[in-house]
């Protein structure tokens, strides 16, 4: 018994100085060295608030305590930031992306996607608030007061991105899927310029994410303007609907088609929103450093988003910010879930492909 106490007392004594030492070499590595946080949305938006709120204080956990500053690229959807990540984002520990990750622009083979997710470092995955449709509520005769309303809206116009973005890939779907007439208007450079058509009248219908709907609408929301439709659920393991108690304000879009046309929704149009909401269930939004970056930063960055997606006041920031709070998922699970996009379903990709491309020729 003395002997192996002796020893387990070695072995820890031995151990402490190779800990100490790995701490004090990335404390070593980060000391004095900036980290920029590049984005692919405008400043000020939902995703640039998301971003500070928890990139901001890696430089409170990781050692070394490095400066952090967020940068915007905004372009493509997204694809532009993260194209600049995957090609020129510096590999020495001081790069990395965040934003939401859209699986099925991986999938889709577009020519503005030159990025591969599966060749990237994942520091942190999470599955976040849900996207939203919501609309002006002139748009039925004595205003809409239920969401199940809209299927007596007038004139509906909803404002987009693009065919291929993930918002439009909820919100045609779903107008479609409830036998909506209305007119698909494309060709805005950015959810605030959407929001900002629907504000004015231009549109009356756009897809934005919470944060947004619960930031940038709040006055419209407040004075009976604009209202929440429904929000995209995120589907559980089996494939069905998840209710949010965090968005009371609205019930989601099954729930609503139930209410407008009963049973379960099928078709095309749903394959198309189902595996959108598929997609959005693995994870809404990421960490990345590009292919190639040194381990002890992916290592050291690791560690650092796991002590700030578990601390309580980085929870009570995300709620008084963000107005919501984000689910942690592993890096395992997340890495697992890219690796299995090469074995998309090909009938699947051919029916989102259609129906993408029906959206180019409205």
């Amino acid at each position: 018994m003395k002997t192996l106490s002796r020893l387990g007392a070695a072995l820890a004594l031995g151990l402490l100085p190779l800990v100490a030492f790995g701490q004090t070499a990335t404390a070593q590595y980060y000391k004095g060295k900036t980290i920029t946080v590049l984005i692919g949305f405008p400043a000020g938006g939902g995703i640039d608030r998301m971003a500070r709120v928890f990139t901001e204080k890696l430089t409170d956990v990781v050692p070394g305590n490095p400066t952090v500053v967020v940068k915007t690229m905004p372009g493509a959807g997204g694809n532009k930031a993260l194209n600049f990540a995957y090609a020129k984002g510096d590999k020495d520990g001081t790069f990395m992306w965040f934003g939401p990750v859209q699986f099925h622009a991986q999938i889709l083979g577009s020519k503005s996607v030159r990025y591969d997710l599966s060749k990237f470092h994942i520091l942190a995955a999470m599955r976040g608030a849900p996207v939203v449709m919501y609309g002006r509520t002139d748009v039925v005769p004595g205003g809409l007061k239920m969401s199940e309303d809209i299927v007596k809206g007038q004139g509906l116009k909803f404002a987009g991105l693009t065919p291929s973005s993930n918002l439009d890939l909820h919100g045609r779907p779903s107008l479609d899927l409830l036998g909506l007439g209305y007119q698909y208007v494309p060709g805005y450079r950015g959810g605030a310029k959407a929001r900002l058509a629907v504000r004015s009248g231009e549109a009356n219908l756009n897809v934005t994410g919470l944060a947004n709907y619960r930031g940038n609408l709040s006055a419209q929301v407040k004075d009976g303007s604009a209202k929440g439709l429904w929000y995209y659920p995120f589907l559980d393991a089996k494939g069905n609907p998840v209710k949010l108690a965090s968005v009371p304000e609205m019930p989601h879009f099954l729930e609503v088609y139930e209410k407008v046309k009963g049973g379960q929704p099928s078709g095309p149009a749903w394959e198309v929103l189902k595996t959108l909401l598929e997609f959005r269930s693995i994870a809404t939004h990421m960490a990345l450093m590009p292919p190639g970056t040194d381990k002890q930063a992916v290592d050291a960055m690791r560690a650092g988003f796991a002590k700030i997606l578990a601390s309580d006041d980085v929870k009570a920031q995300q709620q008084k910010v963000l107005q919501f709070t984000v689910e942690p998922v592993p890096v395992s699970v997340a890495e697992q879930r890219i690796a299995d996009l090469s074995s998309f379903d090909p009938k699947r990709l051919a029916t989102l492909k259609s129906y993408i491309q029906t959206g180019r020729k409205k």
